[in-house]
């Protein structure tokens, strides 16, 4: 369904043709995202309407065009058809605002959601007065690895890419130039295995041989590899990850799975799903090696019992106690019971739950927060991001009561768990451990040592390239293959995947019925690539993080939550724990806004009395997540105690149009030093 929402506005596809259904079934969806009291614009909204905004005002059209000299659009080969329409729109095809394009058209790989390649192919001749600048120099990978993507990327057309000679360079102070970065025998490997089991051990096996090996950053500097310069990369976690996570877990390799779906599939985050089942009374689902399975209660108890026995045998959570958790479920059912049996007294309040509060109590339950030392990093790391998954679903749900439990159940069993998981997944940071992650998800970053398994028959190239994306619509409606990437598309992925590595890369596949080494293995022809043998030995040492990370970007909201304990920096800024939604949610930021509405007044002038100020407090305060009742009042009780404040703000400076500045003010900072981006916004600038 949000696929077909997706092409219908790349397509312009009016609602009028479709069938009633289908029609009906939009509409209704329109009507709830869009209009009261939602008013939802997700991303292809705000494009839409920009446009029709321009289109049908020259006025302001000219007005924005005056306002820029430049426009600077990154990831150019991703840009889809109303994304290019606006850019020229803005630009008048650069004649009235000189447009820089950034992209490579080699790394074009989302064709199958609406990104054309044409725009950047055709760019010389579409945008006025051109200029192309080829940035040739390969910073990141070793000569080998270079050649070995420049041949997989050379078996496109010449007619559908830009031929570009690309070259592994990095700067060397002592000759001041950029020297060829040479690749050592053994740095590359190609093998075959009997099975996907045999392929995932030897991955393993690699992983502890390589972590604390000698490694030459491309500054010159020398360094030991620790296990976050590591990454498996798979052209899909869902389908291939299983037997990975297996056998790390069995050979004690610390890892996370990047991605909502492979997310599922660690132990940590199953035993939680399963403590929630067990409180919303529903069948628990996840997938083993069997498919997906359904457990019953007196099964999820025996699950539960199981997993947190292994994970005090191993260390993971020590003090967690399987009879004491499972008798705290059972109070805690009790108490889920009787508020959902106070229909009369305080009914809303009395029922409503906070689901991501219920979460910390099953964290606590399990011994998080007892004991000398935390959780293993990766189990946070994992723990982290499914609370950001509850934080969703209580934005959407806004005021969930006990019922509802099964609710959360169901999204985090049905939706969570099938969510495609491709796509950019942005950490500020990540622990030391290995990643499991898509080829899709891996773009633009990059890892000293890169592990491409599964490159079989089927699989990569993907069986499924040639079929184009699941809809609602008719094949008449739109132009399927508009959204076919075909065999072009999943070369640019292969190329993708390879130049994700600096130094160590192997590429492996299974040998066996229907699970063939794939054509891009048998096409790869290089002295320095090992295909059997021993691989060489590397000098050990004491493993480090690399010293030439890009410059952290942060706030001082994250600095205030560092500075007033860093273990709750990491855990909100870097795992990604959420403090949940609670009736409160939004006070500050009402209080922001309205204070910055103020200031704007003053700064023109016009500086509002009290009375203009509280009836600007009845006109724009608003809490998404908190309603009043027959016998409670929450929100009208904030909306006074922000009257109250902002009255007090009046009294302290009642002539504060003499003094105002500016309002909102962004700034960035960067400290050399430290190699750390502050950005943030000053409220009021004097």
């Amino acid at each position: 369904f949000v696929t077909t929402l997706s092409i219908m506005y790349q397509q312009q596809i009016n609602t009028k043709n479709l069938d009633d259904d289908l029609r009906g079934t939009i509409e209704r969806y329109q009507d709830i995202a869009y209009e009261y009291p939602n008013y939802f614009f997700d991303y292809d909204r705000i494009i839409q309407r920009l446009i029709k905004e321009l289109e049908n005002n020259p006025d302001e059209l000219e007005q924005i065009r005056s306002r820029f000299k430049y426009l600077v659009v990154d990831e150019y080969q991703d840009v889809d058809d109303r994304q290019e329409k606006l850019i020229r729109l803005i630009s008048d095809s650069g004649k009235r605002v000189w447009v820089t394009a950034v992209g490579d058209d080699d790394q074009a790989i989302y064709g199958w959601r609406g990104a054309r390649i044409k725009n950047i192919l055709n760019f010389m001749n579409t945008y006025h007065n051109p200029e192309k600048v080829e940035l040739s120099f390969n910073f990141r990978s070793t000569h080998a690895i270079v050649d070995v993507a420049n041949q997989a990327i050379r078996k496109i057309p010449a007619s559908l890419r830009l031929s570009k000679p690309m070259e592994a360079r990095h700067y060397d102070q002592q000759t001041d130039d950029f020297e060829e970065t040479m690749s050592e025998y053994g740095d590359i490997q190609l093998r075959v295995f009997d099975d996907e089991e045999s392929e995932a051990y030897w991955v393993a096996n690699r992983i502890k041989q390589l972590h604390n090996s000698k490694f030459r950053e491309s500054d010159g500097t020398e360094r030991a590899l620790n296990y976050a310069d590591m990454a498996v990369l798979l052209r899909s976690v869902k389908s291939s990850g299983k037997v990975f996570v297996d056998v790390f877990e069995k050979l004690d390799i610390p890892f996370v799975v990047k991605g909502t779906g492979g997310l599922f599939d660690q132990k940590e985050v199953q035993l939680v799903q399963a403590a929630f089942c067990l409180l919303g009374r529903s069948p628990l689902l996840f997938r083993s090696e069997f498919g997906t399975q359904q457990l019953d209660e007196p099964e999820i108890r025996d699950y539960i019992r199981e997993r947190i026995r292994d994970f005090r045998k191993r260390s993971k959570m020590p003090l967690a106690d399987d009879a004491i958790f499972l008798e705290w479920i059972a109070s805690k059912r009790e108490e889920l019971d009787k508020r959902n049996l106070e229909k009369e007294r305080r009914r809303h309040l009395a029922r409503r739950i906070y689901p991501q509060k219920i979460f910390q109590e099953i964290l606590e339950q399990l011994g998080a927060a007892k004991g000398n030392e935390t959780w293993p990093q990766d189990i946070l790391f994992n723990l982290g991001r499914l609370s950001n998954l509850i934080t969703q679903f209580e934005a959407v749900h806004q005021w969930i009561t006990p019922d509802d439990l099964d609710s959360l159940n169901r999204f985090l069993g049905g939706w969570a768990v099938n969510q495609v998981d491709e796509g950019r997944m942005d950490e500020t940071v990540s622990p030391d451990v290995v990643q499991i992650i898509t080829v899709h998800g891996a773009k633009g970053l990059e890892w000293p040592v890169v592990f491409l398994p599964r490159v079989s028959s089927a699989n990569f190239p993907s069986s499924l390239r040639n079929r184009g994306p699941d809809t609602l619509l008719e094949n008449s409606d739109f132009d399927l293959s508009d959204y076919i990437t075909g065999d072009d598309g999943e070369r640019r992925l292969w190329y993708v995947a390879i130049t994700r590595c600096q130094n160590f890369l192997h590429m492996s596949s299974p040998n066996r019925r229907r699970k063939r080494p794939s054509k891009y293995l048998k096409e790869i022809s290089h002295d320095y690539v090992q295909r059997e043998g021993d691989i060489p030995e590397r000098e050990k040492g004491v493993p480090s993080q690399s010293e030439r990370l890009e410059i952290l970007q942060t706030s001082l909201t994250d600095l205030g939550s560092y500075w007033r304990c860093p273990f709750e920096y990491q855990l909100r800024t870097l795992m990604g724990f959420s403090p949940g939604v609670s009736e409160q949610y939004g006070y500050g930021q009402q209080i922001h806004n309205i204070l910055s509405e103020m200031h704007e007044y003053a700064k023109k002038g016009q500086p509002l009395s009290e009375e203009e100020v509280m009836d600007l407090v009845d006109r724009r305060f608003h809490l998404r997540y908190t309603r009043d009742g027959e016998s409670f009042t929450p929100f009208t009780d904030l909306k006074e105690a922000a009257k109250k404040s902002l009255s007090r703000y009046l009294a302290k400076y009642p002539v504060n149009a003499e003094y105002v500045l500016d309002a909102e003010k962004p700034f960035e900072y960067i400290d050399r030093e430290c190699n750390v981006l502050i950005n943030g916004k000053v409220d009021l600038l004097e």
